[in-house]
């Protein structure tokens, strides 16, 4: 069953969700590949000079991926993307730090869609427009803000 689910979303190529750009003014965009969801956010806070507070509720993620983390199956990837990035990342809590959810957050995604910066309006208006035209998942998992002490904030 979650094969066949990561099989789905993984050849579902970025083009449908990108074929909607041309209606917004995209600041940023990156495909989440090998540095992971929080190695792409940590790239664009610091071209920017901004920092990114990361609803990590809002995160969609795949059927079985926690379960799988929890068991310890976890590319090595994940790791070496934590010992580069965590120093960027300010966590709320300790707990979360060490947990299986937090560690899929610097998964090596290999196909794992379109990270992109929209301001609220019109990252309201996008979502909107993926959700009803698209069988792909998009949410809003973050804001932007001011330059804080870390890069990455995580709520």
């Amino acid at each position: 069953k979650h094969y066949d689910q990561v099989v789905e979303i993984m050849s579902h190529l970025n083009m449908y969700a990108a074929s909607h750009f041309s209606k917004f003014k995209i600041n940023a965009v990156t495909d989440i590949t090998g540095f992971g969801l929080i190695g792409h956010l940590v790239e664009m806070a610091k071209g920017s000079n901004t920092s990114i507070i990361l609803d990590v509720k809002s995160i969609p993620i795949i059927d079985g991926v926690l379960h799988y983390a929890k068991m310890g199956i976890i590319p090595a990837g994940m790791y070496n993307n934590r010992a580069y990035f965590e120093d960027e990342v300010f966590y709320n809590s300790a707990n979360y730090r060490n947990s299986a959810e937090c560690d899929v957050l610097y998964d090596p995604q290999t196909s794992g869609g379109l990270l992109i910066s929209l301001s609220e309006k019109e990252a309201l208006e996008y979502v909107k427009i993926i959700k009803s035209t698209q069988s792909i998942s998009c949410e809003i998992i973050g804001r932007v803000t001011e330059r804080r002490e870390k890069y990455i904030i995580l709520e």
